[in-house]
């Protein structure tokens, strides 16, 4: 998907009630949240461990229908624009072509420099460190 590569994705879900949430004090929510976020940095410790979270695994099968509408999206979303770049051509709007190359390249460029910011490194971000022993 990215560069031709296969991207795998791995999803954790678990259900939190509202009932489970304190609501007496700011102290006993603050501890949830940490608590919270805590539980998380432990499951990232075990899925970089294990290449997996723990419990069931759940596979999601193959859906040929959303191979299907990719394509039909896809020249649904594309036709358009090169019907207007065969347009421009034809009717010789090379100005108006510079302009769409110049508009593209800086859009890729500025892209390019908006995901390669935003690299993250592997982190505690809730900055809970391990305590020794735990």
């Amino acid at each position: 998907m990215f560069a031709g590569k296969r991207t795998d994705v791995d999803v954790y879900f678990r259900r939190i009630g509202v009932e489970d949430v304190p609501r007496e004090n700011q102290n006993a929510i603050a501890d949830f949240v940490v608590k919270q976020f805590r539980f998380k940095d432990d499951l990232l410790d075990y899925h970089k461990t294990h290449q997996r979270f723990p419990g069931e695994q759940y596979p999601l099968p193959r859906r040929y229908i959303s191979l299907i509408m990719f394509y039909v999206w896809s020249f649904v979303t594309i036709t358009p624009g090169v019907m207007f770049l065969r347009y421009l051509v034809l009717n010789k709007c090379y100005y108006m072509l510079l302009f769409l190359g110049i508009v593209c390249v800086l859009g890729g460029v500025t892209s390019y420099k908006i995901i390669s910011a935003a690299n993250v490194q592997n982190s505690r971000p809730s900055g809970t460190e391990k305590q020794k022993g735990s």
